[in-house]
């Protein structure tokens, strides 16, 4: 199937690339990625964002970044995204292409292009994406290989997350032939917080609560402590990995506002359960270890759906992915 991708992009006339809403470090690397090589195939492509994403702005630069598509396209690429669904406002025109390419590496992934390049087994889509690249023959810049290993560090965890595998390091080993500040990506993304994002963990902290006694510890802030404090959802990444840190800890649940009737649910959990079923079951999805979801309601109403979802699926249920 990567030899089919590649033929598919030297014949394009055009190509869009999209990827999930919301979209993360291997999202956006991925988008770098495959934008670099349609480039050297001199090919007239598009990355379509609704919102750039402030975390990785640097990436973006010198790319060609637009809200929609401003040039005639018969290809859409999407990237690291499970569903049509999630491209949200560019499912639109994923429709209208002629030909849709599909490269991810979701284990919810439904094949939805007419072309799916979906590697369950690869710790981020930045793998698939760096394996085009090379087949291409597509030269490894400093940039391209900075976009690759931001999405490879961002997706794995900083290689602690079960899904990192050899062939993880082998690739990263290569990027890494290339001189880069990989220390200062790593260190952005793994370790610095801004002072609000620090703030905002605080508050998240001051409303953990244990969940019936089991391994599961849920938090949340509030619409009206965002607006006070001036967050953004930029600011709240790290506090689900804060929380799966605790002892014991089995199954960590966030939540936050998307605005007053919607809030995002993430998930994160410890072998052997699988959380991207339970987000599914709420029309989310995910990886094994950690997934997400957008719940319709207030912030009560979305409380009551977590906690009830949470009480009809005991957690042995999650193991070994039997959730259906």
């Amino acid at each position: 199937m990567k030899e089919t991708i590649i033929n598919l992009i030297k014949s394009a006339k055009g190509i869009v690339l999209g990827a999930h809403t919301n979209p993360d470090g291997d999202a956006i690397g991925a988008l770098v990625g495959m934008a670099t090589l349609c480039g050297f195939l001199h090919i007239p492509h598009q990355i379509l964002l609704e919102k750039i994403p402030q975390d990785f702005e640097d990436l973006l630069e010198g790319m060609s970044v637009t809200f929609e598509p401003t040039i005639e396209y018969d290809t859409f690429i999407s990237v690291d995204c499970g569903d049509a669904l999630r491209l949200g406002k560019f499912q639109e025109d994923f429709e209208k292409a002629e030909i849709t390419i599909n490269i991810d590496h979701h284990g919810t992934n439904n094949f939805f292009a007419q072309y799916n390049e979906v590697q369950r087994n690869a710790a981020a889509s930045c793998e698939i994406v760096y394996d085009l690249v090379c087949l291409a023959q597509c030269p490894l810049s400093e940039h391209l290989v900075r976009s690759l290993y931001t999405g490879i560090v961002t997706d794995t965890g900083g290689f602690m997350h079960s899904s990192t595998t050899p062939r993880t390091h082998e690739i990263v080993a290569q990027l890494m032939k290339i001189p880069f500040s990989f220390t200062k990506v790593y260190y952005k993304h793994m370790y610095e917080k801004s002072k609000i994002a620090t703030i905002m963990e605080a508050i998240a902290i001051g409303h953990l609560e244990q969940l019936w006694e089991k391994p599961y510890y849920m938090t949340y802030v509030t619409l009206e402590e965002m607006l006070d404090k001036g967050a953004t959802k930029e600011d709240l990444g790290s506090i689900v990995s804060t929380i799966k840190n605790i002892k014991g800890c089995d199954l960590a649940i966030f939540m936050y506002p998307l605005d007053a009737q919607h809030y995002k649910v993430s998930f994160r959990s410890n072998p052997p359960y699988d959380v991207a079923k339970l987000a599914a079951s709420i029309g989310g999805g995910g990886h094994i270890r950690a997934a997400g979801a957008t719940i319709e309601g207030n912030f009560e109403e979305a409380v009551k759906m977590v906690h009830e979802l949470l009480r009809q699926v005991p957690l042995d249920e999650m193991m070994k992915g039997s959730l259906c």
